[in-house]
């Protein structure tokens, strides 16, 4: 249950810094097509979307290949599914935009924002678990 309530924040995280990021006042006041609440509801369906269906059966596959490769609990398990919530999405999205859009900065920045969403996603996923273990 922390899997999915931490994937929610995380969308919801990145949707709303990503339209204070490129909101912009002069244009939103000519045309509601760039208001602020349109770009925060558009962006968070987007990146639900994406969380949803891409980056939390990857980090299933980052926790499951950490506790395969180190079957003991501890900071170790932690810090390879950490680089595994960054590396894994990253890397993917990184090699299938390269491929499919042949821009390099296209693939390098989209690459960016999925591995800071699996970072997003294991700090909220650390955080719940620590909580809920720490309420009992």
């Amino acid at each position: 249950m922390s899997k999915w309530i931490a994937t929610l924040l995380t969308a919801l995280t990145l949707a709303f810094t990503t339209a204070l990021w490129g909101h912009d006042e002069v244009i939103a006041e000519l045309d509601y097509f760039y208001s602020f609440e349109r770009q925060l509801t558009v962006g968070s369906l987007l990146m639900l979307t994406v969380t949803v269906l891409i980056i939390l059966p990857l980090s299933l596959f980052a926790d499951a290949c950490a506790a395969r490769f180190i079957p003991f609990p501890g900071i170790e398990r932690q810090l390879a599914a950490l680089v595994g919530y960054f590396i894994i999405p990253s890397a993917l999205a990184f090699f299938v935009l390269l491929i499919s859009t042949s821009s390099m900065q296209v693939a390098a920045s989209i690459a960016l924002l999925f591995g800071i969403s699996g970072l997003l996603l294991w700090i909220y996923q650390t955080l719940l678990s620590w909580l809920t273990t720490r309420s009992r």
